[in-house]
C-alpha cells in the first residue's frame, strides 16, 4: 500500500542487467540516516535477475516501488521513474552505484538553508571495482555566473549527486531519449539556463568504475551526446542566455563574460569541439555585439577586441579559428545568428577522421549518428 502523504525525496533507480550491483544500491537507501524517501526502481527490460531482486526488496520495504518496462535506455527509464515519483525532490541513483549514509540528510539540510534553489549537486567518490580503491576526484564547480557556459568545456555535475525539485522538470522538460550515454549533460545544461544551482562541498555518493559500465562499453558516445547537446543549445539560445546571472550592460561583467567565452572556445579540449571546431559560441557573441549597448560596454569590449590578446594566449591558432575571432571586431548590425546544421558538421567529421587514419573513431561516430536519422534534432522525447 502506498502512503497517503508524499515523501520528501523520490530516488529514481534505473537498472538494466545489474543483478550484481543492485542489492548494494538499494541497501544504501535502506541505510540512509533519514526515512522520508521512496525509491522508484525501474527495470529497463533486464534479462538477468535484476527484476526479481527489486521485487524482493519491495516486499521488504514499501518505500521501494518497482516498475517493469521494455528496454528503452537510461533516459526512458529515468523519465518513467520521474513520471511515477511522488516526492517533492527528485534524486537519481544508478543501480551500479550507491549513496553514502548521510546523502539525503545533507540535502535536506541544504534545501532548508537555501529555499530559493531548485537544483543541488555534490562531490562524489570513485570506486574501482577491480582494485577496490576509493578515489576522491576534484570537483570544481564554476562560479554561478558561469554555470551555463562552463558546460561547453565539459560536464561538472555528477548525475547521482543531484537533487532537483520536481517542478524543474515541468519547466525544463524530461530527459531526451536519443541521448543514451550523456543524457544527464543535456539535462543539467538545460536546467542551468533556467535555474540557479548550488554545489554542496560534501561527497555524498559513490560512482563505481567497472568493465561493463555504459561509458566504457560504448566509448565515445557520451562525448558525442554532449557535443550534440552543445550544438542544439547554441542553436536555440542567445548570447545573454549563456550568462543568465550576469548584467551584460555592465562593462566589467561584459568583459568577464567575453574572456570566459573566448577561453572555452579556444581550448581544443572543450566538449563543444568533439565534432571539430565549433564557432557557434563566437557567432552568438557577434550577434549580440551587433546590437545596441551602453557606451561604456562598447568602449570596454572595443579595447579588448582591438588588443588581439588571444594571439599571445593562444599562439598557433588554425586559420579557420583566427578568421572567426578576427571577425568579432566588426560590429556588423547584419550579423544575425544563423542556426548550424549539426548533422552536416558531424558527418563531415566522420570523413575527416577517416582521412586522417582514425578509422575506428570514424566508424563509431557514423554508428552513433544513425540514431538521429536525417532531421538532426534530438527532440524532447517526453
Amino acid at each position: 500500500m502506498i502512503a497517503s502523504v508524499p515523501p520528501f525525496f523520490s530516488v529514481v533507480v534505473p537498472t538494466y542487467n545489474h543483478e550484481k550491483f543492485l542489492p548494494e544500491a538499494l541497501d544504501s537507501l535502506l541505510g540512509q540516516s533519514i526515512e522520508d524517501w521512496e525509491a522508484v526502481v525501474v527495470d529497463d527490460g533486464s534479462t538477468d535477475g535484476s527484476g526479481e531482486i527489486m521485487d524482493r526488496y519491495a516486499k521488504r520495504d514499501p518505500r521501494i516501488r518497482p516498475i517493469h518496462k521494455a528496454n528503452g535506455g537510461v533516459s526512458s527509464a529515468l523519465n518513467a521513474g520521474i513520471g511515477n515519483a511522488r516526492g517533492e525532490w527528485i534524486c537519481w541513483l544508478s543501480s551500479d552505484d550507491y549513496f553514502e549514509p548521510g546523502k539525503l540528510r545533507i540535502h535536506s539540510e541544504e534545501i532548508r538553508k537555501y529555499p530559493a534553489i531548485k537544483f543541488f549537486f555534490t562531490g562524489f567518490i570513485e570506486l574501482d571495482e577491480e582494485t577496490r580503491e576509493r578515489k576522491k576526484p576534484p570537483c570544481i564547480a564554476p562560479l554561478g555566473v558561469y554555470r551555463v557556459v562552463r558546460f561547453f568545456s565539459g560536464n561538472y555535475v555528477n548525475g547521482i549527486s543531484v537533487v532537483v525539485h520536481r517542478s524543474v522538470f515541468r519547466s525544463a522538460g524530461m530527459f531526451r531519449e536519443k541521448f543514451r550515454n550523456a543524457q544527464d549533460f543535456d539535462m543539467w545544461l538545460r536546467i542551468s539556463a533556467m535555474y540557479r544551482s548550488r554545489y554542496i562541498h560534501r561527497r555524498t555518493c559513490v560512482t563505481r568504475v567497472h568493465a561493463k559500465q555504459g561509458t566504457r562499453v560504448q566509448s565515445g558516445a557520451g562525448d558525442y551526446d554532449s557535443a550534440f547537446s552543445c550544438w542544439q543549445f547554441l542553436n536555440s539560445h542567445a548570447y545573454e542566455e549563456i550568462f543568465p546571472s550576469m548584467d551584460l550592460r555592465n562593462p566589467i561583467q561584459a568583459a568577464r563574460a567575453f574572456v570566459k567565452m573566448l577561453r572555452i572556445t579556444l581550448s581544443p579540449g572543450s566538449t563543444m569541439h568533439v565534432f571539430g571546431f565549433n564557432p557557434m559560441l563566437l557567432r552568438r557573441f557577434r550577434e549580440w555585439w551587433g546590437m545596441e549597448h551602453p557606451s561604456s560596454v562598447r568602449i570596454m569590449l572595443g579595447l579588448i577586441l582591438r588588443s588581439r590578446f588571444w594571439r599571445y594566449l593562444f599562439p598557433g591558432l588554425e586559420p579557420e579559428v583566427s578568421r572567426e575571432i578576427e571577425g568579432l571586431a566588426c560590429r556588423d548590425r547584419g550579423s544575425e545568428y544563423q542556426p548550424s546544421d549539426i548533422l552536416t558538421r558531424a558527418r563531415t567529421h566522420v570523413e575527416e577522421l577517416a582521412r586522417s587514419g582514425r578509422v575506428e573513431e570514424s566508424q563509431a561516430l557514423s554508428r552513433y549518428l544513425e540514431r538521429f536519422g536525417t532531421d538532426g534534432v534530438a527532440g524532447n522525447d517526453r
